[in-house]
């Protein structure tokens, strides 16, 4: 499989994901959004490690540009 997220995609997640653990980490998990978060933020940082989403993949959808994509904007 091929990566599916752009580097910003990939940078956002991951920091969701720090920030999620650090607020679990520091709040008693009580609530079901709690709960949510804490089976959210393995995957969020997990995606954006390995820059695949199977979301994405699934639906087609990517955050990644192309390398004609690159040629054809100049950067």
């Amino acid at each position: 499989m091929n990566n599916n997220l752009s580097k910003t995609d990939r940078t956002i997640r991951i920091i969701l994901a720090m920030a999620a653990g650090f607020f679990l980490l520091n709040h008693p998990v009580f609530r079901l959004t709690d709960i949510l978060l804490l089976i959210a933020a393995p995957v969020l940082f997990q995606t954006g490690l390995k820059g695949l989403c199977p979301i994405y993949d699934m639906t087609g959808i990517k955050s990644l540009q192309s390398d004609h994509q690159h040629a054809v904007s100049g950067k």
